[in-house]
């Protein structure tokens, strides 16, 4: 499907749906265990051996077939139903899902402050799967909240490792900014996800867990300091049109300033158009974040993450496309350039 939720996935969410309209919809945040089952994530993972075949021919003319054995790779298959979900290398140690759930259960056990499951899934037949943990909401201002988010996923196909990513969503616009460290005396933004490579059960890494707790403490508090100290720092009209054209020109493009052809004649109006979207939304948000560098980043991020039109032929893809985009993909690396620049506007 469209979607990447096939017939053999399972979601539950609480209170809110997902895009697609697919998965269970609960009142009361689950536990990880509820949140397992109720997603129907219980299966495990089973390895098995891969063999290619090899055709030789005998003496006689006649193509022989034989099945050998490639010990350099194994197959990794869906328990509950056989569905293959990849081949991976012979190192390579499942970390199944309810390997999964239990360091999620550890994380908010340990965790200071409020946090349950917001979601739970897996998408692609169960290629990838997720835990989407939600702390309490802090202000940056009256009126300004953020919910802090830790996204646990884990990918069963050998082309993702199992990471550990703080995150967070911006009430009002609904803004989705991972979490960093800001360095005043580089000007550097550090990344916090933490990553589990496969090669040995995720729970006998009790280390590595409690430096993923230590990581996400001290990236919340960190980036609660630098979102305040953006909200404080008063931006004027030419800072804000510098940021947008710095940071549309390395996401979209040059902007012609004196287009030779409809190509370029294009490419001017939607920058003029972006540059409308972007305003539009600093205006409107002046109230709440004030004519400030967190306003201006918000602006800039909404615009990408919201305004721009997404990719996909049908709705339900784009709003997909758009959706893993603002958490993971290029929508995301986008707001994280531009908030870095915005960071190093204000500590001049």
């Amino acid at each position: 499907m469209a979607h990447e939720i096939e017939s053999t996935d399972g979601a539950v969410f609480h209170r809110t749906p997902a895009w697609h309209g697919l998965g269970i919809v609960v009142e009361e945040a689950p536990t990880v265990k509820e949140a397992l089952k109720l997603a129907g994530m219980e299966w495990g993972v089973d390895q098995r051996e891969l063999y290619t075949p090899i055709e030789t021919l005998g003496e006689d003319g006649v193509v022989n077939k034989e099945w050998v054995k490639v010990p350099s790779h194994v197959a990794n298959f869906r328990g509950d139903n056989n569905e293959l979900l990849g081949v991976v290398s012979a190192n390579y140690c499942p970390v199944s899902n309810g390997e999964l759930a239990e360091f999620c259960d550890s994380l908010i056990a340990e965790a200071t402050g409020k946090v349950r499951i917001e979601s739970a899934g897996s998408i692609r037949g169960g290629k990838r799967v997720w835990f989407l943990l939600k702390g309490e909401e802090f202000q940056i201002a009256k009126g300004d909240g953020i919910f802090p988010y830790l996204l646990a996923s884990n990918g069963h196909d050998g082309g993702s490792t199992c990471r550990i990513t703080p995150t967070s969503v911006r009430v009002v616009c609904s803004n989705t900014m991972h979490q960093v460290i800001p360095r005043s005396d580089t000007g550097e933004l550090l990344g916090s996800a933490v990553s589990f490579k496969h090669t040995s059960n995720i729970m006998d890494r009790i280390e590595e867990a409690r430096h993923a707790l230590a990581v996400y403490g001290k990236t919340l508090e960190s980036f609660k300091t630098m979102a305040n100290d953006l909200s404080k720092r008063a931006v004027t009209s030419d800072e804000v049109k510098s940021f947008f054209l710095e940071s549309y020109t390395a996401d979209f493009g040059e902007i012609p300033i004196n287009p030779q052809d409809k190509n370029q004649e294009r490419a001017r109006l939607r920058a003029l158009d972006a540059f409308s979207m972007f305003a539009r939304r600093f205006d409107d948000e002046r109230e709440i974040a004030g004519s400030s560098a967190w306003n201006m980043i918000n602006a800039y991020s909404g615009l990408v993450q919201h305004d721009k039109k997404g990719r996909g032929k049908v709705d339900v893809a784009r709003v997909e496309s758009r959706s893993e985009s603002n958490l993971l993909g290029l929508n995301q690396d986008r707001t994280q350039k531009a908030l870095l620049r915005a960071y190093k506007m204000s500590l001049s």
